[in-house]
């Protein structure tokens, strides 16, 4: 697997870097779940980085077909494979931020995070790390998700009524990701937690996927009255089945309304 090959490259590389100190991978390779449509994805911890130049160092692992700087600050490379990598270049100071990541992410697979650690340095720092699993189920983790999801439904609701069918749709992204949260939530499903979309089609009920199909909205305006109708009647039922608390359930019964469809079609 051509991934394979890129992350072997990429360990043979900075062994042989005197300016890398470690390499951190993570993504689907350390879970054991990578394929040949996978990413490979690292942060790269350099001594210096004063005249380092981060594209000439990803150029030696593999052509190159693109080369920039995402919205995230992740140095995207397009490998002439059309195989996506991931580079957070960054100082031996940078590892400590690690540490900010637990309760956000499991550490249960660490030792496949660490590639290259010349120092030991980077083993110091994932080691001092408690690899608790996160309970996504607290109470205060439940009601985020819910405040989250009302806060994108109710945008959502005023450019619908606005009349606004492209910002709209656009504004349902958000409300299918708390959406889905909650979903996994209610279907015990939560081991890809932070890229919720992964294995979806396995990981909840068919009732449940269907549902969240219903989020899915195009730029129709009945379509968009329709599926703002059909996430709200579903959103009470989770609310109810993970429990969410009283106010932010009277809230939704109470304040959000159904579309009528077609009422607010852009008029010709």
């Amino acid at each position: 697997m051509e991934q394979l090959k890129i992350i072997e490259t990429v360990k043979k590389n900075a062994q042989a870097d005197g300016n890398v100190s470690a390499v951190l991978m993570y993504g689907s390779f350390i879970r054991g779940e990578g394929d040949k449509y996978s990413d490979v994805e690292f942060y790269v911890y350099l001594n210096d980085k004063t005249s380092f130049n981060s594209r000439h160092w990803v150029e030696q692992i593999r052509p190159v077909a693109m080369f920039f700087t995402n919205e995230h600050g992740t140095e995207v490379a397009i490998f002439e494979s059309m195989i996506r990598g991931e580079f957070h270049f960054g100082t031996i100071d940078d590892m400590e931020t690690t540490k900010t990541w637990q309760g956000f992410i499991s550490f249960e697979h660490a030792d496949k995070m660490k590639l290259v650690d010349k120092d030991g340095r980077l083993a110091q720092v994932l080691d001092s790390i408690e690899v608790v699993k996160p309970n996504w189920h607290d109470p205060e983790n439940v009601r985020w998700i819910a405040e989250s999801f009302l806060n994108a439904f109710l945008w959502t609701r005023n450019l619908i009524a606005r009349g606004e069918n492209a910002h709209a749709v656009m504004a349902f992204g958000f409300v299918q990701k708390h959406f889905l949260s909650l979903i996994r939530l209610a279907c015990n499903a939560t081991e890809h937690w932070e890229s919720p979309t992964k294995g979806l089609e396995h990981e909840i009920s068919p009732e449940w996927y269907d549902k969240y199909q219903c989020a899915i909205p195009s730029l129709d305006n009945d379509d968009l009255c329709r599926a703002y109708n059909m996430t709200l009647e579903n959103a009470k039922e989770l609310f109810a089945l993970l429990d969410v608390p009283k106010d932010l359930r009277t809230l939704l019964d109470s304040n959000f309304t159904k579309h009528a469809a077609g009422r607010n079609a852009k008029k010709k």
